[in-house]
Parts: structure tokens; sequence; C-alpha cells
């Protein structure tokens, strides 16, 4: 049995049912550091993993990190799954990104954890698992790529009202 965990900003989530997935599969993780990205719904993700594991922020704005995700509340819930249950997207048997997987089945969580989700990214930051990239140390092409990918999004109608209404005020130049 494995522990697995998952990220929600869903205080209630007592399970997860696979027919209310879109491709009938509930992703889950070992990682519990993995599964605190996904702890607060924020509607951009610019959270990228390094070879070696590593979470970090791209902060393509200064000081953006901390202002989505300071005061964050988020839940991190866990259960046990049999590993002849977990399966994999990665090819040719290699290692899953952060140890992520899907199960097949519907899944009760055994536990729920509350977190201040910025609280905990510093915990992982001084222990050296969480790094913030800064604007100048991302390239510029990914910045304008980013741009390019949120603009189309807007003006083809692919965002829902909630969605452009935290674009406009913590991102309005990713639209305009």
């Amino acid at each position: 049995m494995k522990k697995c965990y998952y990220g929600s900003s869903n205080p209630n989530l007592l399970e997860m049912k696979t027919n209310l997935t879109q491709n009938g599969k509930i992703y889950i993780t070992i990682n519990k550091s993995y599964a605190l990205m996904y702890a607060t719904y924020k509607y951009i993700n610019l959270f990228v993993i390094d070879d070696s594991g590593k979470i970090k922020f791209l902060n393509i704005y200064p000081n953006l990190f901390e202002k989505l995700y300071s005061n964050s509340v988020g839940y991190i819930y866990s259960t046990e799954i049999d590993e002849k249950e977990l399966y994999s997207d990665a090819k040719n048997g290699k290692k899953p990104i952060v140890d992520s997987y899907y199960i097949l089945r519907d899944v009760k969580f055994d536990n729920r954890e509350e977190v201040n989700v910025f609280e905990e990214f510093m915990e992982l930051k001084k222990n050296g698992l969480f790094e913030i990239v800064e604007p100048s140390d991302i390239p510029k092409d990914y910045i304008l790529d980013l741009k390019r990918f949120y603009k189309n999004k807007y003006l083809h109608n692919g965002m829902s009202k909630e969605e452009i209404e935290y674009f406009n005020k913590y991102f309005p130049d990713l639209i305009m």
C-alpha cells in the first residue's frame, strides 16, 4: 500500500468519482509536495518541475507568488492505495513526473489536512525543495508564449466568467 495525496481548494472533498472526470482517471501523487500545487485553485499555472523533482514557480511579475498565495488556505487529502492500482502516463517504464499516478476507480479519502499554502511552500523552499524563479531568469519567449496562449483563450471564449474576472484582477496584460 502507498500513501497517496490529492490537493484541492474544496474543503469538503470526501471522495473522487471516476464518472465525474473527463477521462475516467483520478490523478493522485505519492509526493505530498506536488499535491500542494493543487491545494488552492489559481487560474494560471506557473509551476514547473525540474529534472531533480524540485518544484519551481515562474514569478513572471515581481512578488507574484506572494500576491497569489499569501493567506491562501488549501486542503491535502490522503488515502492508502494498493500499488497495483497505480498507473502512470509515463512511457517505456520511465518514472512518472513527481510521482504522479492515476487510478481507474472511485477514491474515498481517509484524511484531510488544511494547510496555509504560502507557509508550506516557504518551508519547502527552506529545505531546498522549492524555488521561486524571478522574472529576469525566465526566458522572454516563455512569457511571450504565455501571453499568446491566454490572449487566444480569452479572444475565443475559452475562459469562464470567473477566469476572466481573475485575469482582469491579476493579469490584465495577459488577455488584453
